[in-house]
């Protein structure tokens, strides 16, 4: 009893330590990105983006019934936090089912969840990739125990949990790799007894059953729902991502370099450019030692990088850099195998020394990767997206019509009003109404607002005008978006309201009357940690521009009406945010004016 405790310690120390640590650094609320989409859709029972990841959906929904604390967001940051830590215990175990040595599988299981990019950062808000990377993990702990016993249970295991992962991400195709050399290495007792294959199938095919869930979810037309899945034809559309079809293959071969460049940035940001070398040495070994395994570790990395590759431009890797997380848990895996046979040459050239020496320099190296990666993930203070959704509650009249941008800002919201936020405002995600099927199930929710002729227009604007010219009169609509350029030569202007837009009709009295709102409005917003270069996050950064541009936009709109304190006033509120050259510009303007 005594000896498996002992043995177990490493993992009962990585569990403790990383829990504590993500739930410390966890976002306190709705986060950027799908964040505050995934928190509405789980909380509703709501239908995602695709393709819907319903495992998530209920695994999340469970765990926010069962820890009721704080609001839903919070609890899936927590979900993620409990997920990524039980991810690491399994990957210190496969670690040692694979022959490394207790330091070197506990170290590597250290670098591992003090990634910056991709593994800390998903573990502390709402976001999938926290229960692929739990799957990632233990499907890797079973192929290390197929490695250890051959037994059959173990491809059917791995069958099942890996059906079963796809409804996590569609990344989990990567993992087909593993098995594929198990059932080649099982071949003859597959030979003999062909009823082990066709279980391993009816296996692997079972967890489909978990898509039963987005039927489900879209009839329930809530808050968040994607694609139509009225028909087959709507569900293979909605499965197979052809909504994102134009992002396929978008890359071309001039941007491959530049793309490469942006991949080895991400990988050396994760781990330091000490632990990428020591990764290195670890294939170099496992290219001598055990060629099979490394050619599975080098299959891996260079598949998961392809898909990204064939999946948008290397600019999207702004916001796609998450998906590297399975290349880096193989490189963490490489790592170890790096770290033993460093420490076993230092232990026969310099002895027991030598080893120390090593000990020492590889604590010294985690260390310094902590103290980079909390600097970019400690997130306990960021309350910008909540703040910012709560903020445009403020700024609206009720029953209004908010037309939103940014998935962000829509998510975020979406979310408030899934919590029984503002269930008066009618909130239309203006970046989706290209989608016939996101008009249909808003046309079903608010028969009032949308005509059906809407669907006959094919330029987003002139859906956008539709709504506006049938609702204006009868309804105050806001947008967060200012005017685009194409609705110069519509009736109505966008006047500046906090920091969103109020739709007037031109040459109206009521524009100057929404405008002189301002003060108040600005007033009562919660502004905390609005600077410049606070954030890592370049999404929360674009919240802190929104800011700035508002009371710009506001300072220019006094500035034209003759009304100069009132326009530098707002200038330099937005100058303290961030000192934009532009808006400088503008209020130096005003003062001369003013002075003369």
């Amino acid at each position: 009893m005594l000896t498996k405790l002992k043995q177990n310690i490493p993992a009962i120390i990585l569990f403790i330590f990383f829990l504590s640590l993500y739930i410390y650094t966890a976002a306190p609320g709705v986060y950027d990105g799908d964040s505050g989409e995934l928190a509405a859709a789980v909380n509703t029972l709501g239908l995602a983006h695709p393709t819907g990841f319903p495992l998530y959906m209920l695994s999340g929904k469970l765990f926010t019934l069962l820890v009721p604390i704080k609001d839903v967001a919070y609890r899936l940051n927590i979900f993620s936090a409990l997920l990524t830590t039980t991810a690491l215990v399994f990957f210190y175990y496969t670690l040692k089912n694979l022959g490394n040595s207790p330091f070197a599988s506990l170290a590597a299981s250290l670098i591992l969840g003090l990634g910056r990019n991709t593994i800390w950062s998903n573990a502390g808000t709402a976001r999938v990739y926290a229960l692929s990377l739990l799957f990632v993990s233990i499907l890797f702990f079973i192929f290390s125990k197929w490695r250890k016993e051959r037994k059959t249970k173990y491809l059917y295991w791995y069958g099942f949990l890996w059906g079963l992962s796809l409804g996590t991400h569609a990344l989990m195709l990567v993992m087909a790799i593993p098995p594929l050399f198990m059932l080649w290495q099982a071949r003859h007792i597959i030979k003999e007894r062909l009823g082990i294959l066709a279980k391993i199938i009816f296996l692997t095919i079972i967890p489909a059953v978990q898509y039963i869930y987005l039927f489900f979810a879209y009839k329930r037309n809530g808050i968040v729902n994607w694609g139509d899945m009225s028909n087959w034809d709507g569900f293979i559309y909605y499965i197979t991502q052809r909504q994102y079809a134009t992002k396929i293959f978008a890359n071309t071969l001039s941007d491959t370099g530049n793309f490469l460049v942006k991949i080895g940035g991400l990988l050396t940001s994760e781990f330091t450019i000490i632990f990428i070398g020591v990764a290195v040495a670890g294939l170099i070994y496992l290219l001598k030692k055990e060629r099979t395994l490394s050619i599975i570790f080098v299959s891996i990395i260079l598949v998961n990088v392809g898909m990204m590759y064939g999946y948008g431009k290397s600019g999207d890797l702004i916001i796609l850099f998450r998906y590297i997380f399975i290349a880096d848990l193989v490189l963490s895996l490489m790592i170890a195998f790096g770290l033993d046979m460093v420490m076993n040459w230092a232990r026969i050239s310099k002895g027991n020394r030598g080893a120390m020496f090593f000990t020492v320099i590889t604590i010294l190296a985690i260390s310094l990767q902590f103290k980079f990666s909390y600097a970019y993930n400690d997130r306990r203070n960021n309350f910008i997206v909540e703040d910012f959704a709560q903020n445009i509650f403020v700024t609206i009249e009720p029953d209004s019509i908010l037309l939103t941008s940014g998935d962000t800002v829509s998510n975020s919201l979406w979310y408030l009003q899934s919590i029984g936020q503002r269930d008066d405002i009618i909130q239309i995600n203006a970046d989706l109404m290209v989608y016939n099927w996101y008009m249909a199930s808003e046309i079903k929710r608010y028969p009032d607002v949308f005509d059906a002729s809407i669907l006959a227009e094919r330029q987003n604007y002139n859906r956008i005008l539709n709504i506006i010219n049938k609702n204006i009169a009868n309804q105050r609509i806001y947008t967060t978006f200012p005017a685009w350029d194409e609705y110069s030569n519509s009736n109505f202007e966008f006047v500046p309201v906090g920091i969103i837009y109020a739709v007037v009709p031109k040459k109206n009295d009521e524009a100057v009357k929404l405008l002189q709102l301002n003060k108040t409005i600005w007033d009562k917003y919660q502004l905390r940690n609005i600077k410049t270069g606070l954030y890592k996050d370049f999404m929360l950064n674009l919240l802190v521009q929104h800011y700035a541009l508002s009371l710009n936009n506001i300072g220019v709109v006094y500035a034209s009406l003759n009304l100069p304190k009132e326009s530098i006033y707002f200038l330099k509120k937005s100058i303290d945010i961030i000192p934009d050259t532009r808006t400088k510009e503008n209020l130096n303007k005003v003062e001369r004016n003013f002075i003369q």
